[in-house]
């Protein structure tokens, strides 16, 4: 297959304007794009540049740029996505410990409502499963 696929790319017929490969859309460009909720969990666990990425999408104005879209045919070679104003991002932060906040940059974490919500033991835990239980019986 290989040798396949390297004669037609080196054949003199090969269309050389369109894309090799093309990028899928993720789930923060999908809601983006449709004005959607996105829900990121562990926040804190990827590295600082990745949620980087995120903070102009939670400006007063926010803007969402997709610097990798080879498709575009501007002059910077980017997609400028215009986020609706139903756009909005939910995070969470799974540890109980208080570092873990110590790992978001805090202009990221400026940018978020912050709820704590301590642990369940497992007696509240029980309680909360067998009375949902209950209501949808």
């Amino acid at each position: 297959k290989f040798i396949d696929v390297w004669e037609r790319m080196t054949s003199s017929n090969f269309d050389r304007t369109k894309p090799i490969f093309l990028f899928n859309d993720g789930p923060v460009t999908v809601a983006a794009k449709q004005g959607g909720i996105p829900f990121l969990e562990d926040i804190d666990l990827p590295t600082q540049a990745v949620i980087e990425r995120l903070n102009p999408m939670l400006e007063s104005s926010p803007t969402f740029v997709l610097t990798e879209d080879i498709t575009s045919h501007t002059e910077k070679s980017q997609l400028d996505i215009t986020l609706s104003n139903q756009f909005q991002i939910f995070a969470s932060i799974h540890e109980e410990q208080s570092q873990q906040l110590l790992k978001l940059n805090p202009a990221t974490r400026s940018r978020f409502t912050e709820i704590y919500v301590p642990i369940y033991s497992e007696k509240i835990f029980k309680i909360l499963s067998n009375q949902n239980l209950t209501n949808m019986e």
